[in-house]
């Protein structure tokens, strides 16, 4: 049975990982992952402590951020998702939910059927 690192689990890597490089006097600005549900669950978790914290001190809070206590400052970061798997997830979105689009007059399959010719060509081609 496969296990995963719990999103409480995951969100505390990631401070002590913070933490961690900012005690070497780099900086760090983002964090970045792809979007598995641990990752989410856990970004999802440091923007909420963030919020309750922002609330705590009156200040304004729009959830593009979060923030990890460093011990003498506290730094803000934002999260990305890499481009990579947002891109595979698009992809599989238009495989998967059969999502039809017309684009001069090519539908997504028609243009699935194309690519896939034209990479057995580039195949036999090499073979």
């Amino acid at each position: 049975m496969p296990y995963t690192t719990s999103r409480h689990d995951l969100s505390n890597q990631i401070r002590k990982v913070v933490k961690a490089i900012h005690s070497t006097g780099l900086k760090v600005i983002a964090t970045i992952c792809d979007q598995g549900a641990t990752n989410t669950a856990a970004i999802n978790l440091l923007k909420a402590d963030t919020r309750v914290n922002c609330l705590r001190k009156n200040i304004d809070y729009n959830d593009l951020f979060y923030e990890v206590d460093c011990g003498t400052e506290v730094i803000t970061l934002v999260h990305l998702f890499d481009p990579p798997h947002l891109l595979k997830r698009i992809r599989n979105n238009f495989l998967n939910k059969n999502v039809r689009y017309v684009v001069n007059r090519k539908t997504f399959n028609n243009r699935k059927k194309i690519f896939n010719q034209h990479l057995n060509e580039q195949v036999m081609n090499i073979i």
